[in-house]
């Protein structure tokens, strides 16, 4: 009798939110902190991996609770680099949404390899202690 596991079981429990930043939250936060009439930064925009790494490795922490999205952004840190590129308000703001956005890509696959392995190590171990004929 084979056993199966559904990944699917373990979807109410939301436990992606362990790992990912909540984007709307960061991106509101972000958009509340721009200065009314700012002047546009002089440097271009860098390429897309430049600004992903500086804002997942500079920006990005734990905020140490470990309860559900407690990834958190240093908002203000976070706009003081963006500000420095010549882009306008709603321009900083996708870009920060999209980079956000691309992070958590990589959040959520980390995620998804968490739970199949989680998935396999239980259907492995029920398998070999009530299957097995050399279980225990």
């Amino acid at each position: 009798m084979p056993i199966t596991t559904n990944r699917a079981e373990l979807v109410h429990f939301r436990l992606w939110e362990y790992r990912v930043i909540d984007v709307e939250d960061a991106v509101t936060a972000f958009k509340q902190q721009i200065p009314r009439g700012f002047r546009n930064g002089s440097q271009q925009f860098p390429s897309i991996e430049e600004v992903d790494y500086k804002v997942s490795t500079e920006f990005i922490f734990e905020d140490g609770t470990y309860g559900r999205w407690g990834n958190k952004v240093n908002v203000r840190s976070a706009l003081n680099y963006f500000l420095q590129f010549n882009l306008s308000a709603e321009e900083l703001t996708n870009q920060f949404h999209n980079c956000l956005n691309r992070i958590n890509l990589n959040r959520y696959a980390e995620y998804d390899q968490d739970i199949q392995s989680v998935v396999n190590n239980v259907s492995n171990t029920c398998k070999y202690e009530r299957l097995d004929p050399s279980g225990p």
